[in-house]
C-alpha cells in the first residue's frame, strides 16, 4: 500500500529585487508632478496595486497545487475504496 504525502507549497514568491520593486511604484510619477500628495497617493496606490497582484497571483498558484494534489488523493482513495468493496462483495 503507497504512503500519503501530505501537500507542501513549494512555489517561490515572485522575484521582486529591490530596482524590480522601485520601479513598479513609481511607475507613472513624473518629475514634473510637484504636489507631494499626488505623488505620495500614486505611489501608494503603485504599491498596493503590485502587492495585491502578487499575493494573490502566489495564492492562487498554492491553491491550485493543493487542489490538485488533494483530488490526486482522493481519486487514490476512491479507487481503494472500489476495490475494497469488491472484495467485500467477493467474500
Amino acid at each position: 500500500m503507497s504512503t500519503y504525502n501530505n501537500f507542501t507549497a513549494a512555489i517561490p514568491l515572485a522575484d521582486y529585487s529591490v530596482e524590480n520593486w522601485e520601479a513598479l511604484v513609481r511607475d507613472g510619477v513624473s518629475a514634473e508632478v510637484t504636489n507631494f500628495n499626488e505623488v505620495e497617493m500614486r505611489m501608494l496606490r503603485n504599491a498596493h496595486m503590485g502587492t495585491s497582484h502578487v499575493l494573490k497571483s502566489y495564492i492562487d498558484q498554492v491553491l491550485n497545487g493543493a487542489i490538485n494534489h488533494y483530488n490526486g488523493a482522493l481519486s487514490t482513495a476512491y479507487t481503494k475504496i472500489v476495490a475494497l468493496e469488491a472484495q467485500v462483495t467477493h467474500l
